[in-house]
């Protein structure tokens, strides 16, 4: 393979990490040997996630991830040296690039089977010996908590049924949260954005799900009679239904954030590597970042104060360390849709 080939690799293989509602804010600059992994801050303009928000950073850990498994693969003689960036060009890392040899079958490289299924698990608890490689992962103060208790399983869907009343009940998330979602095959085919087809929704619960989201005066007044209930009771549900939850601890810094997506792609990978399912829950620690940032609603502040309570015991966390994110994880019962991706050359423009 010669450069422009090996960073195609590289491209092909950062952009099959996870983000946040599918928004894909990564960018990539080829500039002679030089694969630069940058914050797209001109498609993310006014999102609700800049290039410092703890989702963003998680976004390019799980990226950084990717492309040191790559380079892996290529067997590409360099150490990643991420930087959390404070200005444009919101550069996260710099590769150099050389001639490789491309492996066999690169596209079965087990980072590229990793996805995202929000169907239905089986409650089988997850096998000593694989709970025991995923527990011994970490990346600088990043760490799992393994959580196979019905009793503890029980409090993390307390806290994701309060964060999601919350989320339920505060426009600016619901307006966001409806720009994301993608209801038909046009809109799909663009490669962003929340799939509706990947949800576990009843019948006719697509149309339901394009009339509540079409409008925030819907939503409002649904919740007039406690729909925020409803709609949060549905998605706490599934969390009690599975074989296991993982909790992505670490620290409340930026680069604390940078860490653990780093540590969350690297333990998916290995998950849907086994034949387990995965299903991140980020809504607890949006409401968390939200509070930090003044961003929630006057009116729901103690709910979120609360909320931040019931995260910090039920997951002992001290004072320096947060919830990055939460994964449930089991045996499908049903293979699922997957997501699609914008196309290489649409991150990659100038090399292709």
């Amino acid at each position: 393979m010669n450069q422009s080939q090996v960073a195609c690799f590289l491209v092909a293989s950062g952009t099959a990490a996870p983000s946040a509602d599918n928004t894909q804010p990564w960018r990539f600059e080829l500039d002679g040997s030089a694969l630069s992994l940058r914050f797209d801050s001109a498609r993310m303009h006014n999102t609700s996630f800049p290039f410092d928000h703890p989702a963003t950073m998680i976004t390019m850990g799980a990226v950084i991830e990717n492309l040191d498994q790559a380079a892996a693969l290529l067997q590409l003689p360099c150490e990643l040296k991420p930087i959390i960036p404070t200005s444009p060009p919101y550069e996260f890392l710099k590769l150099t690039l050389s001639d490789s040899n491309l492996p066999h079958a690169p596209e079965n490289a087990p980072l590229f089977a990793r996805h995202t299924n929000r169907l239905t698990y089986r409650t089988n608890p997850i096998g000593s010996e694989l709970r025991a490689t995923l527990c011994s992962e970490s990346e600088e103060d990043a760490r799992i908590l393994f959580i196979e208790s019905k009793t503890d399983m029980q409090k993390i869907a307390s806290m994701v049924r309060l964060a999601s009343q919350i989320r339920f009940q505060t426009r600016e998330i619901h307006e966001w949260f409806s720009s994301s979602l993608r209801f038909t095959r046009s809109e799909v085919a663009r490669g962003d954005g929340l799939d509706v087809a990947t949800f576990d929704l009843p019948p006719g619960g697509h149309i339901f799900m394009r009339w509540l989201m079409s409008d925030w005066r819907n939503m409002a007044l649904l919740n007039r009679i406690g729909g925020y209930r409803m709609m949060a009771g549905i998605e706490a549900a599934s969390i009690t239904k599975a074989g296991a939850i993982i909790a992505i601890l670490g620290s409340e810094t930026l680069s604390g954030a940078l860490h653990a997506g780093r540590l969350m792609e690297r333990i998916w990978i290995k998950l849907n590597q086994s034949g387990l399912a995965v299903q991140p829950y980020y809504v607890v620690s949006d409401q968390l970042t939200r509070l930090t940032k003044g961003q929630v609603p006057h009116k729901l502040c103690h709910h979120v104060e609360r909320l931040q309570d019931e995260v910090s015991s039920t997951l002992s966390l001290p004072g320096n360390a947060r919830l990055h994110m939460l994964l449930r994880v089991g045996l499908p019962l049903h293979a699922p849709s997957r997501s699609l991706r914008l196309p290489l050359e649409f991150h990659l423009p100038h090399s292709l």
